[in-house]
């Protein structure tokens, strides 16, 4: 009897040590499991036509919209050849599916007919897209217009669909094809939190001819444009936050100094002109947002006065202003 109570105790034992096992292991199971972030967006982006002389531009609109929603890496761009070959232009292209007739007994359930291009298209396999980008371009006065759609794909009807629908204007020519694919690319990556680079520019420092000026460039290279020509070394260009003016150092009345440059004017102005002392001080302008030229004592009340006159934002200052001011007040000794 006792030998009997002792092997159903010790099966016992073993059922719970077994349970424990397995409750530890599935323990374990939930915690190591990798946490992934979601799937960028799918996004399908037909190639547009144009109607007339807009048309012979076409090639380079299509490549520059592609180039920049790939580039700009938040979203997935489905392959062109996934795309099926009834592509809408507009969004009266879509013609919803009719209701599909009753079936007959004991047969599988009808599909809904097709009456032409419809979102589902694009939702399903083997596009499988989150997004639509269409439409196509024409000329408006002698200018280039592209009607441009975005669609939620999985939106039950067109209404609903629509995130973009707007007009976008340029030259009739390669760079006017270029400004409003960029534009177009910029609203649809505004959509999910991303910022393009369209109509930023760049600005360089380069000799090719054969001093120091200060250039320009649009961020993909092109337009490379010369913005300063004083025959002298310009160098360190800072941006202001607008975009809208840039300062530099140039050693153009000998001793260095700090000019700014407004792009809209297409005009230069002395900020800083007989401050600095000496060709080794270092002169290299940055801007700040929070910078109160009255309350900037160091640099000087006459330096006030120039941004008053030239009506120049209060934002700039040089990096070691204040190793300026005391080198000259040891040299005034």
């Amino acid at each position: 009897m006792n030998k009997k109570k002792i092997a159903i105790l010790l099966a016992a034992v073993i059922v719970l040590i077994a349970g424990a096992i397995a409750l530890t292991a599935q323990q374990r199971s939930d915690i190591s499991g990798v946490i992934t972030s979601a799937e960028r967006p799918a996004i399908a982006v037909v190639d547009m036509r144009g109607t007339g002389d807009a048309q012979k531009y076409m090639d380079t609109f299509n490549t520059t919209l592609w180039d920049e929603l790939a580039n700009a890496g938040v979203l997935k761009m489905v392959a062109k050849s996934l795309y099926p070959l009834d592509v809408p232009q507009r969004p009266q292209d879509f013609k919803p599916p009719s209701a599909p007739l009753a079936a007959r007994r004991g047969q599988p359930p009808s599909q809904p007919v097709r009456n032409g291009p419809w979102l589902t298209d694009w939702s399903g396999p083997p596009v499988s897209a989150n997004y639509l980008a269409f439409g196509y371009t024409g000329v408006q006065d002698g200018r280039l217009v592209l009607y441009g759609w975005l669609f939620n794909t999985g939106q039950p009807d067109v209404n609903s669909a629509q995130v973009i629908g707007k007009l976008y204007f340029g030259s009739l020519d390669a760079d006017g094809s270029k400004k409003v694919a960029r534009d177009f690319a910029a609203d649809i990556l505004q959509q999910f939190g991303a910022k393009s680079l369209a109509g930023t520019k760049i600005y360089f420092v380069s000799d090719r001819t054969g001093q120091k000026e200060i250039w320009s460039m649009d961020y993909d290279g092109s337009h490379q444009r010369q913005m300063t020509q004083y025959n002298s070394t310009s160098s360190m260009p800072a941006v202001s936050a607008d975009g809208k003016m840039f300062a530099f150092t140039t050693y153009a009345g000998g001793n260095p100094q700090i000019h700014s440059f407004h792009r809209e004017r297409q005009a230069a102005a002395v900020l800083q002109s007989g401050f600095i002392r000496g060709r080794d001080a270092r002169v290299q302008p940055r801007w700040q947002a929070a910078l109160i030229c009255d309350g900037h004592q160091r640099m000087g009340a006459d330096l006030c006065q120039q941004y008053r006159r030239q009506r120049v934002p209060p934002h700039l200052e040089c990096a070691g202003h204040r190793g300026f001011a005391e080198n000259q007040s040891e040299n005034q000794r």
